[in-house]
């Protein structure tokens, strides 16, 4: 299995699709679900990810979680 390591930019970049098409971002989902790719997240990413409810866009919290929680 492949490992990656994402700090929170890549996280980020996959929510808005900046380069990505939708087929992409499930082409990830699945080569983890497959076990394929194991994407390692930490504390960082988390404590980034929560510190987004005190800045201009609060929206992105969930959503970034949930990804964070495919990790």
């Amino acid at each position: 299995m492949l490992s990656a390591y994402f700090d929170t930019n890549p996280f980020d970049n996959l929510l808005k699709l900046n380069g990505l098409t939708q087929a992409d971002l499930e082409a990830l989902r699945s080569a983890i679900q497959d076990g394929k790719l194991s994407v390692v997240a930490n504390a960082l990413n988390l404590q980034e990810t929560i510190d987004a409810l005190h800045s201009k866009k609060p929206e992105v919290v969930i959503p970034q979680l949930e990804l964070l929680s495919l990790a």
